[in-house]
């Protein structure tokens, strides 16, 4: 087995949090960080995660502007978005600040991050 993939969870909804932390804590590999708010993860983006699961909608400082921070400081750290939004200008405005995917927040959001996360390194299967 190679090293523990670093993942952060921004989430701001406990329930989500909960759903997504419980689902991937079942993958072999993983070293997992929650963090209600995007400035406790920017806090800690020198541990260097391989990915960021990131709300959109997030008090204090939106899940955007914790994208392009992200990105900035840390512009191989890859981002994939959360949001119960699913508009168009949405999407595409997380897509041009860079990040990788986006995952529409549903009753499957857990199994989607965990196929997603599958997905985005085959050695965790």
């Amino acid at each position: 087995m190679t090293d523990k993939k670093k993942v952060f969870l921004v989430e701001d909804d406990e329930i989500f949090a909960f759903l997504v932390e419980t689902k991937l804590s079942q993958v072999d590999g993983v070293e997992l960080a929650t963090f209600g708010v995007g400035s406790e993860m920017l806090d800690r983006l020198g541990e260097a995660p391989d990915v960021v699961f990131l709300d959109y909608s997030l008090p204090v400082m939106d899940g955007l502007e914790v994208l392009r921070r992200t990105k900035e400081q840390s512009p191989t750290t890859r981002v994939v978005m959360l949001s119960g939004l699913e508009w168009d200008q949405v999407i595409n405005e997380c897509m041009a600040a860079g990040a990788e995917d986006f995952i529409q927040k549903d009753s499957k959001v857990a199994q989607k991050v965990h196929a997603k996360l599958l997905d985005m390194f085959p050695e965790l299967n």
